[in-house]
């Protein structure tokens, strides 16, 4: 009755409105009409919800394994199978994923499940609310798997069939996650490219085809791989349409600020330009109204090339006409396009983090899974001493290999080393020597970079913070070519933070009191080294030369002066020439020929060094590229390994290494620390 609904309330009105659009396109009539057997449901919808998938595991015990916690980037309406997911959660607080993660156990356990779950909510405001859960594998979970390094889909299976999570632990199946530092993006593969005719706006029905995934270390970067891997271009110049729903015109003012510092033109819709200028954004077009007589309109505008990027976020039923076209015209003539703010604010995230650089492309299989629980629980203790310091890992990174350290850091968790070892630093600010630096020679490099650095004052106050961010324990290497520069270095050094554990001293450099000889060649120069360094007020390494007959001479010399250990070895002198010319290829003439060659010297000086010295702790390094070489060091008498050279083939190789050393110690039952010195009592420890 006309009469009944003029006297609803607004929202009853809206609601009756509603209810007779339903009844035109036949919805309500044509199924059988309403009656009490027939009702109508309601959902109440949350607008501007943040919606959470996550994926679980449960055992027979009760325990819950958490997989993921995805953060969606798209609003809650928009169906979870369209919508791109962040892991891990980029805005969600810290107590809404503990809330989550208690729902989800909650919930599992009342539905008693044996394997996988996936549970869907919404955050608003201060509020989770459950959309639904699933007791079944659900499409994310070979995302999360990749995410986190922990095979869940395996774990589950065993689950099912009655393995605990527990035992999976020592078995050494189930690992904790990974925590690389990486940001992994999962994004929807939208088919619209074969359907020029549909609408590409996004909502509550699924309509991907597929899933793509980006990684990277901050979440722009990851959003641009992912979009880029799912047929979506974002642009880096051109002109970027807007319009916008009166809702997402705020978020559109950051959206439009950051495509104006990218350098990028903006057109608009009257509507969003007219509430952008209102802000002080001013765009370079504005366009008219499909129907309007005059004047370009957006549809003309993408069909004559001038778009590069299409942002359009459509408003209800009756303003989707326009916004409709305008979407369909950009899919015909392939111009990437977001239907939703969310999105846009990603995509320009996304594209001001990528400006200036270069994509690092980082395959699943050098991303290594989490330290293996029989690795690092009670089946091996994986701590080793060097002096008087304990460290909780046996392989650390070499100096002078990569920069000083920090920049390994995307590529795996430095906290899981022993140490970062980094590039040797003197008193003073150094160019290094002339380019060209660096030279292959065969399975080797011939380096010559001349010890190139900012000075050990440059380095505590730029890049020393960065590098404690990351949890690694911090070895600082310093050089000199007098006396006096050493002790300059380490009283620098006094001041620096608790980090900093341990002082390398690189003896194996030329200097001017041998007359430009080097220092580890000298007993009596390297003591009096060694002795000005403790200036530094922490535990003293000196790092020699296997470039002479008196390793053993000069390790008993800096032993007595107060090293707690010896670092053996640094690189063989080498030399380059160009066979058409005669002269060295090098800018320096020569330089030090280090990787796989220098690996049976460094194992015969550090077993040479360890019958004349067994007190003594030693540091290996040389030629190490796997898990092997490793324990070939440690066998020979040293009581951890350093991994230099290799770093520059594969930058994951330290963590590689060590994995695979702790593969080997748990193969055979003894710890790293228990290997130091085997070789010397003539036998390997069996394969359990």
């Amino acid at each position: 009755n006309p009469k009944q609904v003029s006297a609803l309330a607004p929202s009853s009105r809206f609601l009756a409105r509603a209810m007779a659009e339903l009844a035109g396109f036949g919805s309500l009539g044509k199924e059988g009409g309403l009656s009490a057997e027939r009702p109508v449901l309601i959902d109440r919808f949350l607008e501007d919800a943040t919606e959470v998938d996550v994926d679980a595991i449960r055992d027979h015990t009760g325990e819950v394994l958490i997989g993921g916690v995805m953060e969606h980037v798209e609003e809650a309406g928009v169906h979870s199978g369209d919508s791109a997911c962040a892991i891990p959660p980029q805005t969600l607080p810290s107590w809404v994923v503990e809330v989550i993660h208690r729902y989800t156990s909650a919930i599992a356990k009342a539905l008693d499940v044996r394997g996988l779950i996936n549970v869907q909510y919404a955050v608003m405001g201060t509020t989770v609310y459950v959309i639904e859960a699933n007791p079944r594998a659900s499409r994310t979970v070979p995302f999360v798997a990749k995410a986190t390094g922990v095979p869940l889909a395996k774990v589950a299976s065993r689950v099912m069939l009655g393995a605990t999570l527990a035992e999976l632990r020592t078995e050494g199946l189930l690992r904790p996650p990974s925590d690389h530092g990486h940001v992994a993006i999962k994004e929807a593969v939208l088919p619209f490219s074969r359907f020029p005719e549909v609408d590409t706006a996004l909502g509550p029905e699924m309509r991907s085809t597929g899933e793509v995934m980006g990684i990277d270390t901050t979440f722009g970067k990851a959003f641009f791989k992912a979009e880029l891997a799912a047929g979506t271009v974002l642009p880096t110049d051109g002109t970027v349409f807007l319009s916008l729903a009166d809702g997402d015109k705020p978020a559109g003012l950051v959206v439009a600020q950051r495509l104006r510092d990218l350098g990028l033109g903006i057109a608009a819709t009257r509507g969003t330009a007219d509430y952008l200028e209102r802000f002080g954004l001013m765009v370079d077009a504005v366009v008219g109204k499909l129907s309007d007589a005059s004047g370009i309109n957006a549809v003309q505008l993408i069909e004559s090339g001038g778009i590069s990027f299409v942002i359009n976020t459509p408003q209800g039923r009756g303003g989707r006409t326009d916004g409709e076209q305008i979407r369909k015209a950009a899919n015909s003539h392939h111009v990437s396009s977001v239907t939703t703010v969310e999105a846009a604010l990603a995509a320009v995230q996304g594209m001001q983090e990528m400006a200036g650089e270069t994509m690092m492309v980082r395959p699943l299989r050098l991303l290594p899974p989490g330290p293996s629980a029989s690795c690092h629980g009670d089946a091996v203790n994986v701590g080793v001493n060097v002096g008087s310091l304990g460290f909780p890992a046996p392989v650390m990174t070499a100096s002078g290999t990569a920069g000083h350290g920090a920049e390994l850091g995307s590529y795996f968790p430095l906290s899981e080393l022993g140490a970062v070892v980094v590039k040797s630093l003197a008193a003073f600010e150094w160019a290094g020597n002339p380019a060209p630096r660096v030279h292959p020679a065969g399975p080797g490099m011939i380096n010559a970079v001349g010890l190139q650095g900012p000075g050990v004052a440059r380095w505590l106050a730029d890049e020393l913070p960065g590098l404690a961010r990351t949890g690694a324990r911090v070895v600082a290497s310093i050089w000199g070519r007098s006396l006096d520069d050493y002790r300059e270095a380490a009283e620098l050094l006094a001041g620096a933070p608790p980090e900093v554990v341990a002082v390398e001293v690189n003896l194996s450099c030329p200097n001017l009191e041998g007359r430009r000889g080097i220092f580890a060649h000298d007993a009596a120069l390297s003591a009096d080294v060694i002795r000005a360094a403790h200036a530094a007020g922490r535990p003293i390494w000196a790092k020699l030369s296997p470039n002479t007959d008196r390793v053993v001479e000069v390790a008993s010399a800096v032993h007595a002066a107060g090293a707690e250990s010896v670092t053996l070895v640094n690189t063989l002198l080498g030399m380059v020439l160009d066979p058409n010319t005669g002269l060295p290829v090098l800018g320096a003439g020569g330089g030090g020929y280090s990787g796989r060659p220098l690996h049976a010297v460094a194992v015969r000086t550090v077993f040479d060094v360890h019958a004349a010295l067994p007190e003594l702790p030693i540091v290996g390094v040389g030629g190490v590229t796997n898990g092997w070489e490793a324990a070939e060091l440690l066998l020979a008498g040293a009581s951890a390994v350093q991994v230099g050279t290799a770093t520059f083939v594969d930058p994951h190789a330290p963590h590689r290494v060590q994995r695979e050393l702790l593969a080997w110690c748990t193969e055979r039952g003894v710890t790293p620390a228990q290997l130091r010195g085997l070789a010397h009592q003539g036998g390997l420890p069996p394969t359990a």
